[in-house]
């Protein structure tokens, strides 16, 4: 039987690994080939990667996951605790503990997360090191949320880029409770090529990782936890047939994460983007945000990823004191401001209705 703390089950159903001499290993940590499948757990298991792992961690969230243990106090006996995991991973004993109930609160609001124990969470920082390659090399160009050499900087430039070319006409949406909403055989099911074998399997068990909740440890079958490291880069892969399907059909697709903008050139063309984005998320068992859905214009304004886009300018969405937006540099704000309605709502009951209809 499998113990969640400590060791967990009997070798013939953990996770097989393989020693090796690690000459496959990550082009960042000896090595200019990506790191074979059948050697994942090894190449993750090296003292240089786990390390490197763990002062990713340690910079992040102290919390503690569900056996308690807060950054800090993996810290007491950091060596040891790495010592133990580079075992574990190297001999395919590993095997990801449950997730502990978080509550934090972000932009102001109030967010749940799944946290996983600063083991597990060292040991996904180290699998995104070596497997980044493959992890990355599907991504669509449209996409711009955790990428290393991508910003939302460079998603705010991207749409400055298509008002100059003339796709002044915007749809705006987001994907409701995208994170939460992940099937989990469509997400392993869009994992690519190279991420098979022991990859998929680890893969597999750490979305599946139950949750830790005052009333015992529940089973999870759906969703991602949003407090996890790996999760980022797994929404960006299961949203690669969106992406594909999405851009220039007809209009031009930025995305960042579950924030959806498509720059099209008039609003008839907007509202058959509307219904193009409603069947690609369909086809993965989502729907689009009807709250946060509409159409709008550089003319008229609109919002996206903090900063109100405004004919040729724009501001900040909310102002925070002591912070300038890096959009605001070396721009004169426009003291003209529309009337608030035009970027937070649709501009008419057609592209409200166009928008908010999941399509069939």
């Amino acid at each position: 039987m499998a113990r969640w703390f400590g060791r967990t089950e009997p070798r013939s159903t953990a996770l097989h690994g393989h020693r090796t001499s690690g000459r496959n290993g990550p082009s960042r940590n000896g090595g200019s080939q990506p790191v074979a499948s059948r050697d994942v757990l090894a190449a993750m298991g090296r003292p240089a990667v786990l390390w490197a792992a763990w002062a990713r961690v340690a910079a992040g969230s102290g919390m503690p996951g569900a056996d308690g243990l807060a950054v800090a106090d993996f810290a007491g006996q950091l060596g040891a605790r790495l010592d133990r995991l580079t075992d574990q991973l190297t001999t395919g004993t590993y095997e990801p503990q449950p997730l502990r109930l978080a509550t934090i609160h972000r932009g102001g609001r109030r967010r749940i997360l799944g946290l996983p124990t600063v083991r597990d969470r060292i040991a996904q920082r180290a699998f995104l090191e070596v497997c980044h390659d493959q992890l990355d090399a599907t991504s669509v160009e449209v996409s711009f949320a955790y990428r290393r050499g991508r910003s939302w900087l460079d998603a705010l430039a991207e749409a400055e880029r298509y008002r100059d070319a003339g796709r002044t006409t915007v749809l705006r949406t987001d994907i409701a409770d995208y994170f939460a909403c992940i099937r989990h055989d469509l997400l392993l099911a869009a994992l690519p090529p190279g991420l098979a074998g022991e990859a998929t399997t680890l893969i597999g068990r750490w979305i599946a990782a139950p949750l830790l909740t005052e009333y015992g440890i529940i089973p999870r079958t759906k969703g991602i936890p949003e407090g996890a490291p790996l999760s980022p880069a797994l929404a960006n892969l299961h949203l690669r047939a969106f992406d594909t399907t999405v851009h220039r059909n007809p209009g031009n697709l930025v995305r960042y994460a579950d924030d959806i903008a498509v720059f099209c050139t008039d609003t008839d063309t907007a509202i058959d983007a509307a219904h193009t984005v409603g069947r690609a998320l369909a086809d993965l068992d989502l729907e689009m945000n009807a709250a946060k859905t509409y159409i709008s214009s550089f003319d008229r304004g609109f919002s996206f990823l903090g900063w109100v886009f405004y004919r040729d300018g724009g501001w900040e969405a909310e102002p925070t004191a002591g912070w300038t937006h890096p959009m605001s540099v070396g721009r004169q704000r426009d003291t003209t401001r529309p009337d608030p309605a035009a970027y937070t709502g649709p501009p008419d009951t057609s592209a409200r209705a166009a928008t908010n209809r999941r399509a069939s």
